[in-house]
């Protein structure tokens, strides 16, 4: 049975896409490996992806305090599925599960990439921010985290 602030809680998602200029074999390794998680995710990352698995990462916000996020890789069908299993340390609080596809695609410029979409869940409840906001932050924060992958990879060649 679901807490009850879970219970009366609004379900929403935000699906964000991102052309990247790798093969999807290559993008997967981007959202699964823990070195390259730290090249544009979050700060620090320690695991192995694989299936029942887990992931740590930790970020430093703009006050300088550090928070942290544990996963378990639920799906991992290389090239193109990755499902994530955010957990929380409080029991009370509910999971996330995170949603990454990766697509092969002809980019705009001609070339040979991939599209990936992140489908990354929302869970509103009364006393949180309103859903409007709430979906704009974190519109915002994979549009900007998905662009500086890009530019990692770019950077790459």
């Amino acid at each position: 049975m679901l807490p009850p602030q879970v219970a009366a809680a609004e379900r929403r998602q935000v699906i964000v896409r991102q052309p990247l200029p790798v093969p999807p074999e290559q993008a997967f390794a981007w959202f699964t490996a823990a070195d390259r998680l730290e090249q544009w995710f979050c700060n620090t990352a320690v695991g192995e992806p694989v299936v029942d698995g887990e992931v740590h990462c930790t970020w430093l916000d703009e006050d300088g305090e550090t928070w942290e996020r544990r996963g378990r890789w639920a799906v991992l069908e290389v090239p193109s599925l990755v499902i994530l299993q955010w957990g929380s340390d409080d029991p009370e609080a509910p999971g996330e599960v995170l949603r990454i596809a990766i697509a092969p695609a002809e980019l705009p410029d001609g070339t040979s990439g991939c599209v990936v979409t992140v489908i990354s869940p929302l869970l509103v409840t009364e006393t949180a921010f309103a859903p409007d906001v709430l979906i704009e932050a974190v519109t915002t924060g994979w549009n900007m985290a998905l662009a500086e992958l890009g530019q990692v990879l770019n950077a790459q060649g």
